[in-house]
């Protein structure tokens, strides 16, 4: 890419794009997502984003957006923790959204 996706001028615009395409329901209960940072692997944007003072849940719901307006073959790798249990997904335009129980 050539620029620095974690410079003080970069990040901020990173985290406002992925903030405001992604959003996290634990139990039908909107959560707020902390953008960390990123890092390019393969001609792929890694980013690395995390919920804090995350309350007990038996659902989660994810909508995501990023790049859908861009590309119209985008596809997002989504990967959820929770304790050691590991669940991944990919996200398309036509299938923007996933939701599951742990």
């Amino acid at each position: 890419m050539g620029n620095d996706l974690n410079s003080n001028e970069i990040k901020p615009k990173i985290s406002d794009y992925l903030l405001s395409n992604l959003s996290i329901y634990l139990d039908n209960n909107k959560h707020d997502l902390f953008y960390l940072g990123s890092e390019e692997k393969n001609e792929m944007i890694i980013a690395y984003l995390e919920l804090e003072d995350i309350p007990m849940f038996k659902s989660i719901e994810l909508k995501n957006t990023i790049l859908f307006d861009l590309f119209e073959k985008q596809q997002n790798i989504i990967h959820l923790r929770k304790g050691p249990n590991k669940r991944s997904f990919i996200l398309r335009k036509d299938v923007p959204n996933v939701s599951f129980e742990f």
